[in-house]
């Protein structure tokens, strides 16, 4: 959709006194590049609980504090595995690598999420 017609589908919610909005379920929701214009969106036509779903590769400190400045309500984290071995496997894409070429994706969403818990809790 839109984001004119997110805006109208939001305008309409609201007349029907819908309270909260999920973002992102099935999919990385921080690739569309109007998210945070459809949260203002939703956050004007009075969605109270505003419920973020990402896989963590995107929460740059820059990202975090949009979360935490838009009126995003809640934030749901998918980590699909506890070693870098088995998260490869499932998560395949470009991998970021260290000076030894072992790949620290993991790693880094494990950092973007410290920094989101440490700056959310300030």
């Amino acid at each position: 959709l839109s984001i004119e017609e997110l805006k109208d589908a939001l305008s309409q919610a609201e007349k029907m006194g819908v309270p909260s909005l999920l973002i992102g379920n099935g999919h990385e929701s921080l690739i569309y590049k109007d998210m945070f214009e459809m949260v203002e969106a939703a956050v004007d036509n009075k969605i109270m609980d505003l419920l973020l779903f990402t896989n963590g590769h995107l929460l740059t400190k820059q990202v975090v504090e949009k979360i935490l400045n838009s009126g995003i309500t809640r934030v749901f984290i998918s980590i699909d595995a506890n070693t870098e071995e088995t998260y490869n496997k499932i998560r395949v894409s470009r991998a970021k690598v260290n000076a030894n070429n072992q790949s620290t994706r993991l790693a880094s969403v494990e950092e973007n999420i410290k920094y989101l818990l440490n700056v959310a809790k300030n």
